[in-house]
């Protein structure tokens, strides 16, 4: 009888042994690289919404979309493109502005980006140009929000308005 208990509880020790064995092959547990692998990054495609004003002696209000692409050229410097497209006006009068912009970012661990901007589109109707910048921030791992300042200028003349714009994005990649 001895010899069955034995024979038993050696055969039960195997069982568990090679179920705690399975157990742990089916636990992963990340690496301290893998935990910031899903952290956000400033790369890829976006698109979302911006308001504020234009500046220049008399004050009108903005509302418009903002599509673009990023790429990370290392960990921290960022280029990329965008289209801002947008409503201007005072309540009385209405226009547009188109712009296509070239950007270029500082990334801070994460979750800030500093970044350049300049470019040139329409702005009521008129060939315009854009020169000036912005800060980025995550707040999930695909929304971030910005404010941004750009100069406007009749193309070929100085910079006599500014367009102050706050917007959330929505990060695709």
């Amino acid at each position: 009888m001895n010899r069955l208990y034995a024979i038993a509880a050696g055969v039960a020790v195997a069982t568990l042994s090679a179920g705690g064995a399975l157990a742990a092959d089916a636990y992963y547990a990340p690496s301290s690289y893998d935990a910031f692998a899903g952290a956000f990054d400033f790369e890829g495609l976006y698109a979302g919404i911006y308001g504020g004003g234009y500046v220049a002696g008399t004050t009108f209000a903005t509302v418009g979309i903002a599509v673009g692409v990023n790429m990370m050229l290392t960990d921290s410097i960022v280029v990329g493109g965008e289209f801002q497209g947008g409503w201007i006006g005072d309540g009385v009068t209405s226009t547009y502005d188109a712009l296509g912009l070239a950007r270029l970012g500082v990334a801070f661990s994460g979750t800030a980006m500093a970044y350049a901007a300049g470019g040139a589109g329409l702005v009521d109707g008129s060939a315009a140009y854009a020169l000036g910048g912005g800060l980025e921030l995550s707040m999930t791992d695909a929304i971030s929000l910005r404010g941004e300042v750009l100069g406007i200028g009749d193309w070929g003349g100085s910079i006599e308005t500014a367009k102050l714009t706050a917007g959330v994005l929505l990060h695709l990649d």
